[in-house]
């Protein structure tokens, strides 16, 4: 609890402090970490949880074209304990549905459910005072269901197992509730993620972790917390996959997995895909294209201790793994786009039945499917392969990042990295959008410093990624904790998303064990164009008036031709790029109307696999080129 004294210099401070400024541009070196080496004490990985600001530095662009409302508070804070379930859906009719998890009865919270509220078209309903379901639960995920109704499905934390709530109507009537429980010997299944498909969004997908021993549970096939599948045809009626294990994710690979740390894409036609990924395991991706029927399971990055017990395997050699912090999603080919956090990881004690880990490590890595696997995770390594895409933004130019103090208490406890719990959306045109939270360099109450939500987007094609952001921008922000961020995964012209905005960094229920204090769940929309900022990125544009041929030879040693014809005279930029998006050269052609025309592809292009962009009036495409 914050005393008057803090609360009266906060207030002066932020009374002194000066305009913000904005710029488009952002540091082109990462900015000195000065307590990435702290070690803190951590609980065992299998266990989860039932102000002054000084100017913006030229670094980054401060928006303020994104539209926030309160949609809800809870008291209650812990949304997740890792991920974040899709908590979002914008509907083609400009309606929205969104859920949380709401109590608002410290400290037992005996009334914890979904709280959820709807805005349609013209305005969001009253903030909600009690839960969706009749019995307490927790994590909820939120989809669309049928032709125009909703689903969501909670945990009960009882051998009841998941809570599913539907209505056929978005926004009004009466939640019909049924429950799913485990296989026999584990009927308490935990922290679910759900997701629809089909076009009339009437098949359900679950996954689920059976409760582990640290939460009451039992070792299930010889794992302590499995995962499983869960597949209804019909809208939740009836279930034609009960308890799978999809490929890769038994006892013959990992010995345990971890609540909260998996996340589903948006399903496209028939293909399905989920990563899954922590502190002390593989991050995988787990895909099917026929609907679930069959899974697939590509290892992103093989942790160097893939079979770690915290009583047996003694780690001194702090490797960089993944957070646990995650989000896919699929773009138009149904290929996976996959973001998370860094975080470097110890066990020298092996009897303390704890873990380490080094809270201010930083990074937030993409990976694309198709890219080689990570052999390691080390941040210079990752940002060398040119897969390093968001960090800590040093906002007063100096270097470095400046933390209230330095201690392990400077910033709230989630076990994350500091730039962690990312979203990530591919639109129907493949531009990409993530958000993530991260720390706001000098905004702190004091004690601690703030994170706030920053934005980054990628044009479709083989562009590399435009100018960070700051999403939370403006007075309003100044004593707010953003975090949680889950964005809506259908189409629209803006970026929705959901996150909590706390006024306390950290969290009441687990972690800093701060006083309960009021949270609000905030909507956000964001033009795509705060994404997509530089000039000399347009949108994607489908090829119109323009037929585009294969290079040939391809692959070739050296001279090649892009064959082109036009339905007009124009000019065409071509841009040379290669595999991490790295741009080789770039150079202008004048085409003819009516005349097929082979450009030359230069001979100084070296060996390798590259991306050609070709740009011009109201079109665009991109041809692969092989030279040998």
């Amino acid at each position: 609890m914050k005393s008057k004294l803090t609360l009266f210099i906060s207030t002066l401070l932020f009374l002194l402090q000066p305009p913000s400024t904005s710029a488009q541009n952002q540091p082109k070196v990462r900015p000195h970490n000065p307590l990435a080496n702290l070690e803190v004490k951590k609980e065992s990985p299998q266990r989860a949880v039932l102000m002054e600001e000084k100017q913006l530095s030229p670094w980054i662009k401060n928006i303020s074209t994104a539209t926030e409302t309160t949609v809800g508070e809870s008291l209650f804070d812990l949304q997740s304990n890792s991920t974040m379930q899709k908590r979002m859906y914008v509907w083609q009719d400009g309606t929205m549905g969104v859920c949380w998890t709401f109590g608002n009865q410290s400290p037992a919270y005996a009334d914890r459910g979904t709280g959820y509220n709807f805005f349609n078209g013209i305005s969001w309903q009253s903030y909600p005072n009690y839960r969706v379901e009749s019995i307490k639960t927790g994590w909820p995920s939120y989809a669309p269901l049928g032709d125009s109704g909703e689903i969501i499905v909670a945990h009960s934390g009882t051998t009841s197992g998941l809570v599913i709530s539907r209505r056929n109507t978005k926004g009004s009537g009466s939640w019909n509730q049924t429950t799913l429980a485990g296989p026999a010997g584990s009927p308490n299944i935990l922290w679910p993620r759900m997701i629809t498909s089909g076009d009339a969004h009437d098949t359900v997908h679950i996954i689920a972790l059976t409760a582990p021993v640290a939460n009451a549970g039992a070792v299930y096939n010889g794992m302590d917390g499995a995962l499983l599948y869960y597949r209804s045809p019909n809208g939740g009626n009836t279930f034609d996959k009960l308890h799978i294990q999809p490929t890769g994710l038994t006892s013959t690979n990992y010995l345990a997995l971890g609540g909260d740390r998996y996340a589903w894409a948006n399903p496209v036609g028939d293909t399905l895909a989920f990563v899954v990924g922590d502190n002390w395991y593989d991050l995988m991706l787990i895909k099917s294209t026929d609907g679930g029927e069959t899974w697939t399971h590509t290892v992103v990055f093989e942790h160097p201790y893939p079979f770690f017990q915290e009583p047996v395997t003694l780690v001194t050699d702090t490797p960089w793994v993944c957070d646990g912090g995650m989000a896919v999603a699929l773009d138009k080919n149904g290929d996976a786009h996959i973001c998370f956090g860094l975080m470097r990881v110890l066990n020298e004690d092996l009897t303390d039945l704890t873990t380490s880990y080094f809270p201010f490590t930083d990074g937030l890595v993409y990976w694309k499917e198709g890219e080689a696997p990570f052999s390691t995770l080390d941040i210079d390594s990752v940002e060398a392969r040119g897969n390093l895409i968001g960090w800590a933004q040093d906002l007063n130019g100096n270097g470095t990042i400046d933390y209230i103090s330095n201690v392990t208490t400077a910033i709230g406890q989630y076990y994350l990295s500091i730039s962690s719990m990312p979203q990530i959306h591919v639109d129907e045109v493949d531009n990409v959008f993530v958000v993530y939270s991260s720390i706001h360099e000098n905004s702190h109450n004091g004690l601690q410093n703030y994170r706030r939500l920053y934005g980054r987007g990628k044009v479709g094609g083989p562009y590399g990624w435009d100018t960070v952001f700051l999403i939370n921008s403006g007075i309003i922000h100044n004593y707010s904790e953003c975090v949680f961020p889950s964005i809506s995964p259908s189409y629209s012209s803006d970026i929705h998303l959901v996150y909590q905005a706390d006024g306390e960094p950290g969290l009441s229920v687990r972690g800093d064990l701060d006083p309960a204090g009021i949270n609000s769940i905030v909507h956000v929309s964001i033009p795509k164009s705060d994404f997509l900022m530089s000039v000399n990125r347009p949108l994607w544009q489908p090829v119109s008036g323009m037929e585009v041929g294969m290079p040939f030879p391809n692959p070739g040693r050296e001279k090649s031709w892009l064959p082109v014809q036009s339905e007009f005279d124009q000019d065409i930029m071509l841009s040379v790029f290669d595999m991490r998006g790295k741009l080789l050269m770039e150079w202008q052609e004048h085409l003819r109307a009516g005349m097929r025309q082979e450009i030359l592809i230069p001979a100084a292009i070296p060996s390798g696999v590259y991306m050609i962009d070709i740009r011009g009036n109201n079109f665009r495409s991109t041809r692969k080129l092989i030279r040998e």
